[in-house]
């Protein structure tokens, strides 16, 4: 009998309410310092009591409801400190609008906003640490079960990815993928699954998502998961992991059932309302910018200063988006429609300053104001092409659901798709941005993009 991941949970989970305890003592005891010079006495504690029951519950019922105590999660990942970050600032609110209506005592203000910074502070530097530090202790043993669908460059990717959590022992295959004899060791058929997992003391299976592969394995994960043994799917550990959904190893009723219950007030409304606002007060602020863009344009070649062009929208929409033109006039006259490159020849002098800038996209800006694309979303594509990916690579369509974006997450992960097999990869990281699309991962992509353009990282 395998020691059941309950018990290893319980132990993690009761070492990060240990840290939190530690980090609102502290909090308190460091804001009553560096208001006062002068620790907490026995009288203030006793005057302060219910002060301090109120605020360990307010932070511990957020936490709970956050989940900030699953061991399981990344913290050493940006989303997840951010996700930290946005549980105690509401956290923060809330205890502010309890002590708005108590009587006294009452903490000053500059005491209470210490103390929830200190508290945060050592609550997401605790966590950090405990990524780093704590992980091979506590780090469960995982095995992948596939029926063969699961080629050798993703198990190796996503085992470098959920080490900190997962130790893949191996994976299991109605047969060996000679392509990765270096990624991780084959461990059978799975004819005998139930008893390679008990004997190698397995904490999770991880299965794929094929039909087949549940059908051939069934009996066998629910014996496992009947003894306490964690089955997650392949697709939700890469989308943790990897912050993108592979492709093949979903399908649209996996996608339609993550997105049920997940529209947020923001993605609905507040996004349309930060969209306009941000586009026109930055529109405003670069005029001087995008006057010296088109004098420069008009200098340098013979055409217009804008191009327009066909895109596919929301809900399969079209429309034209804006662009300062930086290719030769009439580029496509003999070609047709292509695959744009790397080192296109199409590209003027000017026009490939400003792709490496990105400057050629801010005429975009009047599309948000206009309501066909927002700040950030996937990239819009041309007709032509999408045609041919909504019957070429699955899942396609989906990326449809939200208004393209002037820079998005596909695009700060992969830059720009010049083919078939490109597009489907972006198109894995846009599946992740739908799928989870908010208010501070837009924030987290429009930083990024902002360090793209410091950094002249664009096309």
């Amino acid at each position: 009998m395998i020691p059941t991941p309950r018990t290893q949970m319980s132990m993690r989970t009761i070492a990060l309410v240990a840290l939190d305890l530690v980090a609102l003592w502290a909090g308190w005891q460091l804001a009553f310092t560096l208001r006062f010079g002068s620790y907490w006495v026995n009288d203030q504690l006793v005057k302060y009591w219910n002060v301090l029951a109120i605020h360990a519950a307010v932070f511990f019922i957020a936490g709970i409801l956050f989940e900030t105590y699953d061991p399981r999660r990344r913290y050493a990942s940006w989303i997840e400190l951010r996700k930290l970050a946005g549980c105690y600032l509401l956290a923060g609110l809330a205890e502010l609008l309890i002590f708005f209506f108590r009587t006294e005592p009452a903490v000053g203000r500059g005491v209470f906003v210490l103390n929830v910074a200190i508290f945060a502070g050592i609550a997401m530097a605790g966590r950090f640490v405990y990524a780093l530090v704590g992980a091979d202790f506590f780090k469960r043993q995982a095995i992948v079960v596939t029926s063969g669908d699961v080629g050798a460059a993703l198990l190796g990717e996503l085992k470098r990815a959920a080490g900190a959590v997962y130790q893949i022992q191996g994976y299991v295959a109605p047969a060996r993928d000679m392509s990765a004899p270096n990624t991780a060791p084959w461990l059978g058929d799975g004819s005998d699954l139930a008893e390679l997992i008990a004997s190698r003391k397995v904490d999770t299976v991880i299965v794929s998502s094929s039909m087949e592969c549940w059908n051939r394995y069934l009996q066998a994960l629910i014996a496992a998961r009947n003894r306490g043994v964690e089955i997650v799917d392949l697709a939700s550990v890469c989308e943790r992991f990897l912050n993108r959904i592979p492709c093949d190893q979903i399908t649209e009723m996996w996608l339609l059932w993550g997105l049920m219950g997940r529209s947020s007030l923001y993605v609905t409304s507040l996004k349309r309302l930060v969209d306009f606002v941000l586009a026109s007060v930055l529109l405003i602020v670069l005029s001087p910018l995008l006057l010296l863009i088109a004098l420069l344009i008009r200098m340098t070649s013979t055409g217009p200063v804008l191009y327009t062009q066909e895109r596919i929208g929301l809900h399969n929409r079209p429309f034209h988006v804006v662009k300062f033109r930086s290719m030769v006039e009439g580029a496509e006259d003999a070609s047709g429609p292509v695959w744009a490159s790397e080192d296109d020849p199409r590209v003027t002098g000017l026009g490939r300053w400003l792709r490496r800038w990105r400057l050629d996209e801010l005429p975009q800006l009047i599309n948000v104001i206009k309501g066909d694309m927002s700040l950030v979303g996937p990239r819009p594509e041309r007709s032509v092409f999408v045609n041919e990916f909504l019957t070429a690579v699955p899942m396609y369509n989906q990326r449809h659901g939200l208004r393209p974006g002037i820079t998005g997450w596909g695009q700060i992960h992969y830059d720009y798709a010049a083919s078939r097999e490109q597009t489907r990869e972006k198109l894995e990281y846009d599946l992740f941005y739908v799928k989870n699309a908010s208010f501070l991962l837009d924030l987290a992509i429009l930083l990024r993009t902002t360090r793209t353009l410091v950094g002249a990282r664009g096309r």
